[in-house]
């Protein structure tokens, strides 16, 4: 499994390797296509959701939450910008799979170094408070597609299920983060009221 998964595009020349470097077309080409895989494949969903979108929607949430911690934008946009990016190679392995099989756990975590490293694109270092903002923002976005998904009609068990494991992996980060709690309670209510 090892370097063919996310190395494809080095081994078939052209654009790709220039010398030992991953050429930046190679790069920028590849992380334009992690834009567009598909996430949640594993939930009956309505409307099928980008890696692109949620991305987005992390970065809108995460700047909501780096203003009202007083936290600079940079590095939490960086590692919001990149953190599904070696989706494009191993689809979007459901969290519940991950946290249910170390073994698939540890694989995942080897590819997705593995992909960093191949295609040159450096990790982010965050502080604790700008790594909780990040993960937070991620989460949160989770809440928002399950929301939109129970709002256009989706009423299958699944959705209801990530929803409220999603909420519990955010009690610490309403109790460290200004804004956490507003937004949990608002995406309660509307949940409730959806």
């Amino acid at each position: 499994m090892g370097g063919e998964v996310c190395c494809n595009r080095l081994e078939e020349g052209g654009a790709g390797v220039v010398g030992k470097e991953v050429s930046m077309i190679a790069r920028l080409v590849t992380l334009y296509e992690a834009g567009g895989v598909r996430r949640m494949h594993t939930l009956p969903v309505r409307e099928p959701q980008s890696v692109a979108a949620h991305t987005y929607g992390a970065m809108i949430i995460a700047a909501e939450l780096c203003r009202a911690n007083r936290v600079g934008e940079g590095p939490v946009f960086r590692s919001l910008l990149y953190h599904d990016a070696p989706e494009v190679a191993t689809g979007d392995v459901p969290a519940h799979v991950k946290r249910e099989a170390p073994g698939v756990r540890e694989a995942y975590d080897r590819l997705e170094a593995q992909f960093y490293d191949v295609w040159d694109i450096p990790r982010t270092v965050l502080g604790e408070k700008e790594a909780l903002i990040a993960k937070s923002a991620d989460t949160l976005e989770l809440l928002f597609a399950m929301l939109h998904e129970k709002r256009t009609g989706n009423r299958h068990g699944r959705i209801y299920e990530v929803f409220n494991r999603a909420l519990s992996y955010l009690r610490e980060a309403e109790k460290e983060l200004e804004g956490v709690s507003q937004l949990t309670r608002y995406l309660t209510k509307e949940w409730a009221d959806a």
